[in-house]
Order: structure tokens, then sequence, then C-alpha cells
């Protein structure tokens, strides 16, 4: 379980980077701005941060210079599209998932995200927001956190705790992956996640 991968880094962060990954289109409800936010108030107390984001979009170029901006060009990494399986294998990679989703201007909202139900089931940690159907797959604070939309700090907040209580980690991800088994088929999940580039 990837969870438990997490916990051992946690114990020794000199082992290696600790990997965050977002899996979502660059559009203005993935929220990603704020994730971005998050690692920015983070990189200084956890230099072994390292933020992936897989998907394209048409927010590239915005938020490539917002992370000029925020000096986290080292930090954060914009990954492009990515085959089925190379988005498997890089949340193989991974400690946690990020999902900082938001309404948009317009009213936009998420349903639930495959890419939540997805890490859920690898044994992953979740962060993601308050918003339309993804309190009713993670359970804040028994399957992972949620926090409001549009809140930098907060993400920031819950990244930290979760890097500094190793045992939270691993109870979140045994409990997101019970929770996937137990509701969902994960064969279909597994089928759905190259969709997650062409949700609208």
């Amino acid at each position: 379980m990837i969870a438990i991968n997490f916990c051992l880094l946690l114990d020794n962060p000199s082992r290696g980077q600790v990997r965050i990954t977002t899996v979502a289109r660059l559009i203005e409800k993935k929220g990603i701005e704020y994730g971005i936010r998050a690692i920015a108030k983070l990189q200084q107390q956890y230099p072994n941060l390292k933020y992936r984001i897989i998907g394209e979009g048409d927010l590239r170029d915005r938020l490539e210079h917002f992370m000029s901006e925020l000096e986290v060009e080292n930090r954060v990494e914009l990954l492009g599209w990515k085959a089925q399986n190379e988005v498997i294998e890089i949340l193989n990679q991974s400690h946690l998932l990020l999902a900082p989703s938001v309404t948009g201007r317009k009213g936009d909202q998420e349903g639930i995200p495959v890419a939540i139900m997805e890490a859920m089931a690898m044994g992953l940690p979740v962060i993601s927001t308050q918003h339309s159907g993804i309190p009713e797959l993670v359970e804040d604070g028994v399957s992972g956190f949620l926090v409001p939309e549009r809140d930098a700090d907060a993400i920031a907040e819950k990244l930290a705790a979760l890097m500094e209580n190793p045992d939270l980690c691993l109870r979140m991800g045994k409990a997101g992956r019970s929770c996937v088994e137990t509701h969902y088929s994960i064969k279909q999940l597994t089928q759905q996640l190259i969709d997650i580039y062409h949700q609208s």
C-alpha cells in the first residue's frame, strides 16, 4: 500500500521527496492554482516536497506564469497529458493526491472526480475540498481532509498535518481503500480514469 511507503518516508524525510499529485484538466474548476499556492507556503519548511500535475488545458500558460511568480518551478511540475498506464504509474510513485476543486465563476462544478476514487483505491490519502459530490466519497478526517474552496492556507495546513503524522496518513489510506472496495468497482475505476481529460 502506498500509504505505508509514505509513512516510512515521513519517519525519515532524508529518504527522498514527498510526492503530491493532482490529476486534472487545467481548467478553472479544478482549482489547481490553490494547490500551487499551498506548495509555495510550504516549500521552505519542507524542501523535499514535490507537486506533480497531470493534465492539459487552457490555463497551462497562466499556471506556468503563476509558478514563476511564486518561485516554485523547482517544486511544481506540469507533466501534461499522460496515457492511462502512465497516470497509474505516477500515482504508484505518489504519496498523496490533492484535488483542490472549486466552483467556477459561471457555476461550473465537479461530480466526483474519478482520480480521487482511483487514488483511494490505491491507498493514497486525499486532500480535497468541500465541493459538489466530493464529500460523498471523502469522509473528512477519516479517509482524507476536506477544506473550503479556494483556501490555500487550509490546504497547506492539511498537507503539513499529513507530513507530520505518519500514523494518520496510514489510517486515512487504509480507510479510503476500504471505502472504495466496499462501494465502487476498482476495475471500473481503472477503465474510467482516462476519461478525466474529457470531463465537462
